[in-house]
Formats: structure tokens, C-alpha cells, sequence
């Protein structure tokens, strides 16, 4: 039997994942699902043949802690769910766990996003205009409103904050400064394998919490072209996403790149690719090819769903 281990199992994308994971009951996984709520508050527990109590990603024993979980539970799996995890848990081949993550080799990529943006200007892969302070973006010549502050690290759109133009910020050294982009986003979702890739690009048709509840999901030739461009170039996972938005000179840029599956890859699966299902079945070995439908354009709406905890 093999032990799939999911973390952040609180999240709609932690639920998602774990229903998919019970999809492949003939296949006898043992299902363990963490979070740092209590089980009486995380949904997918019920899915789970057991559940584990994990600190914050970003607390001091964290990596230790789950270390223990994986020894104590001989864990054949892990599927980490936040950028910051998939950086401290990479994916090794023939290491156990195998975590389904971002490539040991590209870790670099994924630790900084100022140096993340240099690396993909460096490939001549679009990036909004970045500075590494606030001063140097005013110097540009950007106006008041069209600079925006982001964290180095972090995940999607957290933290992330108009820049006031003030040259002096308390937690500047914690931050990165880009051009403002306008325009719809985007979220495009990829399954790359063995040379080939597989894009659904989510329009963001309304965001909650930073979380898409409206979609339409659909084939781009523009963005699928792109995933092809930084599969060829870096050594990027399995399943990952990318932010695209529209910059100040009309053209399209990547705004945010994450090692992580997308936290509404649940949408894309109804326009032809459930990139989940993919995940898990080519990681643990289920099945031996990708499962792919022609991409097909539709729309998708979340809604809220109640479920008694005992």
C-alpha cells in the first residue's frame, strides 16, 4: 500500500486533491492529509484514512516536524500544497518520500521572486518592468499608482500592495517593486511531461481572498507557447502554474510563476484536463501516460458546500 501524504489539506485545494486521491481506490492508497487546524475543521479528514496535526509552514520546527511525519508514517508521498513547502520539500528522483514538487535543481528559481524575474528576463520570457527598491522604480519614471509592492517570497497574490512611492518602507528589504499591470488575469495551468506540456488558461473572472470563483476556462495558443518556452528552458515540476496580465506597453507578461499545482486547477479539469488526477496517478506510478481531453472552452462557478464535521 502506498501512503499519499497531503499538507494544507484545509484548503479548497487540499479537499480537491484528496477527493481525487480517493478516486484511485483499486490502486489501495493509504490517504494521510496534515493541517494546522484541528481535524474537526479540516474537510478532507473525512476523506482521510488518517489525519495529522503540522505546524506553520513558516514556523522554526517546521521542517523538522514534518521530517518525523514522514518516518512516523512511511511516507511514500508527499504532495506539498504553498510555494514555501515545495521549496523546503523539492522533488528527488528515487528519494523517499517522493515529493511531487518543484525539481531540486530549480529550487533557485522559486526562492526569490526578484531573482526569479531576472532569470526569466535573462530566457526573454516577459516579466513586468521590476526593481529591486522603491527609489529605483521611482526613478524610472513610473507615476504615483503604477508601482506595486511585492513580497520576495510568498504565495500568489499575498501580501502584494500599491506602492505609496514612499522611499522608505519598514520591511522594504522583504520586498520587490514592479510596474503596475492592467488588463484581465489570467492563470494557466500545465502537466509537463517527458518533454511535452499540456496548458488550461483560467480567465479570472472573480477572485475572492485571492481565490478564483468564476472562470472561463479555454486553449490559448499564446500561453500554451509560453509554458512550452519555460519547460524548455528551466526544469520545472510536474503540474505548475503560471499569472499572466497585460503591462504598461500592451504586451502580455508573466506576473507570478508557482512549483505548486494551481488552487483552481479543480476548474480547469471541465475544459478537458484534470491535472490533479494527473499528479497523482503519474507520480505514483497508477497510470503510465498522461490523461488528456482536447481543451475545450467553458465556464465554471465555485459554490460553497456544507459538510458536518463530527
Amino acid at each position: 500500500m502506498k501512503t499519499l501524504f497531503i499538507n494544507a489539506a484545509g484548503t479548497a485545494n487540499g479537499y480537491f486533491l484528496a477527493e481525487t486521491a480517493k478516486r484511485f481506490r483499486k490502486s489501495r492508497i493509504n490517504l494521510l492529509v496534515g493541517d494546522m487546524n484541528p481535524p474537526h475543521l479540516v474537510a478532507a479528514s473525512k476523506l482521510a484514512d488518517t489525519f495529522v496535526k503540522t505546524p506553520p509552514i513558516r514556523s522554526r520546527g517546521f521542517r523538522s516536524t514534518m521530517v518525523n511525519i514522514f518516518r512516523q508514517h512511511n511516507v511514500g508521498f508527499y504532495i506539498p500544497v504553498f510555494p514555501e513547502d515545495c521549496v523546503k520539500f523539492p522533488f528527488r528522483e528515487g528519494e523517499k518520500p517522493l515529493c511531487l514538487s518543484v525539481p531540486a535543481r530549480s529550487v533557485s528559481l522559486f526562492k526569490n521572486k526578484f531573482l526569479q524575474r531576472v532569470k526569466l528576463k535573462e530566457a526573454e520570457i516577459g516579466v513586468e518592468d521590476f526593481f529591486k527598491t522603491s527609489v529605483q522604480a521611482q526613478e524610472s519614471g513610473l507615476k504615483k499608482g503604477e508601482i506595486i509592492a511585492k513580497p520576495l517570497q510568498g504565495s500568489g497574490s499575498k501580501g502584494i500592495f500599491d506602492c505609496t512611492l514612499s522611499p522608505i518602507l519598514q520591511n522594504e528589504d522583504e520586498l520587490f517593486f514592479v510596474s503596475k499591470c492592467g488588463g484581465i488575469e489570467r492563470t494557466v495551468d500545465v502537466l509537463n511531461w517527458e518533454g511535452h506540456c499540456w496548458t488550461v488558461t483560467r480567465e479570472r473572472i472573480e477572485v475572492k481572498s485571492g481565490i478564483c470563483s468564476k472562470t472561463r476556462a479555454y486553449f490559448c495558443p499564446a500561453h500554451d507557447n509560453l509554458a512550452k518556452r519555460l519547460c524548455s528552458q528551466f526544469h520545472m515540476p510536474l503540474v505548475f502554474c503560471f499569472q499572466t496580465m497585460t503591462n504598461i506597453a500592451g504586451k502580455t507578461v508573466i506576473t507570478d510563476l508557482n512549483p505548486r499545482i494551481g488552487a483552481g486547477c479543480s476548474m480547469s479539469r471541465f475544459a478537458g484536463i484534470d491535472f490533479a488526477y494527473n499528479l497523482i496517478g503519474l507520480s505514483l506510478g497508477i497510470i503510465d501516460k498522461p490523461k488528456v481531453s482536447k481543451v475545450s472552452e467553458t465556464t465554471v462557478v465555485r459554490v460553497w458546500r456544507d459538510l458536518a464535521m463530527p
